[in-house]
């Protein structure tokens, strides 16, 4: 067997598949374990490693289901990491969609319809914390531009920033479980956020409006100034709030009429 094909069936037998019979045999032989225990330290190695990457990623969900119940219940859903991804950061991506499927199929998950939510907003935040730095906004080639083209630009959001909603407070949730380990109380109230980064460079939270989310979203689908504009009826505070993303960080950068757009600048 060759060594790159040694190599692949060892990366693979880590990430869960059997042993082949090549590289069983690849194993020398010596006392103690056999060549397939031998091997299962590799595997056992790749699991604690992505069972510390869901710990990362997760940690509010844990708190609330705790850490015995969390394993055991991606375990199952989960299953074997089976990922070849060189990026572990991206493991726990398809948690969220797996966890709507659990809390309707498992009768211990009643009541935690809010899980799914809360897992997407917490891999919203594992993924804006690990995001690359966007552009800083540059002021003087936008005002550079005549004012009868600013009407076709469009605005780049940062790749540090993730937008979301969901029907139950899990901003609310994420944010008073994370301060203070309490969690009881809330109201079942809708909300619209925004994850990016605070002045510390930490991920974080901020609730929106309607009409924030409905802005931001425009920014994000790659809307034209011009038909933000009349969508939001020459609304004042909405400029107002373009100017304060920017500021903030949240949107990094412009393209031109007729250029190609980059939604994700680097």
């Amino acid at each position: 067997m060759r060594l790159a094909e040694l190599q692949r069936h060892l990366v693979e037998t880590a990430c869960g598949a059997e042993p082949s019979t090549g590289l069983l045999h690849a194993v020398a032989p010596r006392p103690g374990p056999g060549r397939r225990r031998r091997l299962d330290a590799y595997r056992q190695t790749v699991e604690q490693m992505h069972r510390h990457a869901l710990e990362d990623a997760f940690p509010v969900c844990i708190a609330i289901l705790g850490v015995r119940y969390w394993q055991r219940l991606t375990g199952e859903i989960l299953g074997r990491p089976g990922s070849l991804d060189r990026d572990l950061a991206r493991y726990g991506e398809r948690l969220p969609g797996l966890l709507s499927n659990a809390v309707r199929e498992r009768h211990e998950l009643r009541g935690y319809e809010y899980l799914p939510d809360l897992a997407a907003l917490e891999w919203g935040l594992h993924r804006v914390r690990y995001a690359p730095n966007g552009e800083r906004f540059d002021f003087r080639a936008l005002a550079a531009i005549p004012e009868t083209a600013r009407a076709g630009l469009r605005l780049h959001p940062s790749p540090a920033l993730a937008l979301g909603s969901s029907r139950w407070p899990v901003a609310a949730l994420w944010r008073t479980h994370r301060e203070s380990g309490a969690c009881e109380n809330l109201p079942v109230k809708a909300v619209h956020y925004a994850i990016h980064r605070n002045d510390r460079l930490e991920a974080t939270v901020t609730r929106l409006s309607d009409a924030e989310k409905d802005l931001l979203d425009a920014v994000v689908a790659g809307t034209t100034l011009g038909a933000i504009e009349a969508r939001s009826a020459g609304d004042q505070r909405l400029a107002n709030r373009l100017y304060d993303w920017i500021m903030a960080g949240w949107i990094v950068g412009f393209t031109e009429a007729g250029q190609p757009c980059s939604m994700t600048p680097s």
